[in-house]
């Protein structure tokens, strides 16, 4: 995908990510794992987009919301014709 122009952009919600249920530091050290297994095999990716928040909150970067991707939506610098969501 990176020597056909793709740029990867990773967006997750991570429910009560950093209360006491969910820890920072557990999510990270998965994360991390995750990461560096996936950069083994020649895939980076431009930003990671995190909603901490619970369904609950009603905030405004939980998926299915375009929130953690508003900046990227304003952008111009990208083709949406050959940009694709894999995922939920």
């Amino acid at each position: 995908l990176h020597k056909q122009g793709y740029r990867l952009v990773m967006v997750t919600n991570q429910d009560g990510l950093g209360r006491p249920g969910y820890p920072q530091q557990a999510f990270d050290r998965v994360q991390d794992k995750l990461l560096q297994i996936l950069e083994s095999q020649g895939i980076f990716f431009e930003a990671i987009l995190i909603c901490p928040h619970v369904a609950k909150d009603a905030c405004a970067c939980r998926k299915p919301k375009p929130g953690l991707v508003s900046d990227y939506l304003a952008r111009t610098d990208w083709d949406r014709t050959r940009s694709h969501v894999i995922g939920d």
